[in-house]
């Protein structure tokens, strides 16, 4: 019985205690030197690009880049089987594929808007049945507003960007 009345005391006496505020926390992002508060507005970009192989181009269009360090992706494939003249073999896996993919990471380097490009294109060998010929670019470049880069990796591979104001 002693101990129910020291319990009752104790919730009468904490009944006039006021509430604790309640706690606000914000999300901050680290990303390369900037850090980014979620609950800026994210600003973005337009990136113009065309991607050239030796044949002509193989994709032109633009890509929208967020400033807040948040990575913008592309990418096509197809898969075919093979021609009528191509007999099968052990090591064919029944398909012709083909592949380009696109990304762009944007970074503050230094005070200078700058990207990091990555580029991946898989193609027929186009020599036999079998053969797969892949290139991959992955280079950082200084992209300021309303000029143009131009990037050349092997097998004849090319790309252009332009960044819109």
């Amino acid at each position: 019985m002693l101990i129910l009345l020291a319990i009752h005391s104790l919730s009468a006496q904490t009944a006039n205690v006021p509430a604790l505020p309640p706690t606000v926390s914000t999300t901050r992002f680290i990303t390369g030197r900037s850090t980014f508060d979620r609950q800026t507005p994210s600003r973005t970009t337009d990136v113009e690009i065309v991607i050239r192989g030796p044949a002509g181009v193989l994709w032109q269009g633009s890509l929208r880049v967020s400033e807040q360090g948040r990575q913008s992706n592309w990418s096509q494939s197809r898969s075919e089987p093979p021609s009528a003249d191509c007999p099968a073999a052990p090591n064919q896996f029944g398909s012709e594929p083909e592949m380009l993919s696109l990304s762009l990471l944007p970074r503050e380097t230094d005070g200078e808007d700058t990207f990091v490009i990555n580029i991946k294109w898989a193609r027929r060998d186009g020599r036999g049945c079998d053969g797969l010929r892949t290139v991959e670019l992955r280079q950082t470049v200084a992209l300021p507003e309303r000029e143009t880069v131009a990037l050349t990796a092997d097998g004849g591979l090319r790309v252009e960007l332009r960044r819109r104001s």
